[in-house]
Parts: structure tokens; C-alpha cells; sequence
């Protein structure tokens, strides 16, 4: 099995029995929609293979008590792991506001990634028929957005179509009635 599929297996194992919140005419959607959903999202941005393997794998460590760094490392390697442990957040130490400003540190396939996280979010959420809350969990992450326009030549060397990436916070933007300033 090559290794994207050997993430998606795994991916899918280890959030079986988890739902999306929120439910569409009454249904709510097994979790791992979501994590395929942002793999997806960086394919369309043309990452990586590593970088779409991180991306199903980006929950894993926050959300899936048996998963460890170790785990992640022996399967995925190095690289993966440590992507992964840059889109976990669970140090109480910091606040989300401190997370995600930590991302103009950390490397442009994780700030990314982290992106691709918080459009798939905020398009749930909006789906979902929550405006207030996607508006504000948008907005919490303008400093992603702002990050990535400083970082435009590691953006644009490190993903085939960066410009997919400002269109889609363009569209979530437009939807929500929000500017994004620069």
C-alpha cells in the first residue's frame, strides 16, 4: 500500500465513531470527512504527497488518545510527525491566539495546511447554518492569512497552485460578508 493510502486507512480507523458537529437535515457526518476534506484541499493547492499525509493525519494527535508522536513517526517519518505536532493544539500553557501566531514561525507546508483546516471549518460551519460562528472562527484566523501574504515566495515555491489558496479565503470571505485586510 503506498503511503497516502496507508494514511488514509489509518486516518479512518482512528476516528471511527467520530462525528462532525452540527448535523445537516438531521445527519450528522463521520469525522473523517473532515480530515479528507482538508487533504483534499491541499492536493487542490498542489502540496505534496507528504504534504496531503500530514493533512488526513492533522487531527490524529488531538483528537485520538491512542495516537501518539511515536506512532506517527514509525509510520509517516520524521517530516509528517513533526508537521502534525505544528497543527496540534493542546499545550494549556497558550492560548489559540498564541497557537495560531505561532505558525509565522513554523514551516510554509504547515501554515498551509493550517489554512486548508480553517476553510474546511468555516465552510462546515457555514453549511451547517451557523454564520455568527463561522464568522468569528474566520476571522480569529486572519493572522494565518496575513502570515501567508508575508510568506508568498515560500508559499509559491513550496505549492504548485498558491493562488487556489487566496481564492478560497476570497470565497469564504465573500460569503461571510468580511474583508480580509493584508
Amino acid at each position: 500500500m503506498d503511503k497516502l493510502s496507508e494514511a488514509i486507512s489509518f486516518a479512518t480507523e482512528h476516528h471511527t465513531g467520530q462525528t462532525r458537529k452540527g448535523t445537516v437535515n438531521g445527519v450528522r457526518m463521520p469525522f473523517i470527512i473532515h480530515p479528507m476534506g482538508v487533504m483534499k484541499r491541499v492536493w487542490q493547492f498542489g502540496g505534496t504527497e507528504r504534504d496531503m499525509i500530514a493533512a488526513v493525519l492533522h487531527d490524529t494527535l488531538e483528537d485520538c488518545p491512542e495516537v501518539t508522536p511515536e506512532i506517527l513517526l514509525e509510520r509517516f517519518g520524521e517530516q509528517v510527525r513533526n508537521t502534525v505536532l505544528d497543527l496540534t493544539f493542546k499545550d494549556p500553557a497558550i492560548t489559540k491566539t498564541q497557537y495560531l501566531e505561532s505558525f509565522k514561525k513554523k514551516p510554509v507546508q504547515s501554515l498551509v495546511i493550517k489554512i486548508a483546516d480553517r476553510i474546511c471549518n468555516t465552510a462546515d460551519f457555514i453549511e451547517i447554518g451557523d454564520m455568527k460562528y463561522a464568522r468569528k472562527y474566520f476571522l480569529k484566523a486572519e493572522v494565518l492569512f496575513k502570515t501567508m501574504q508575508k510568506r508568498t515566495k515560500e508559499v509559491e515555491a513550496a505549492f504548485a497552485e498558491p493562488l487556489k489558496i487566496y481564492r478560497d479565503v476570497a470565497i469564504i470571505a465573500k460569503i461571510l460578508g468580511v474583508e480580509i485586510k493584508y
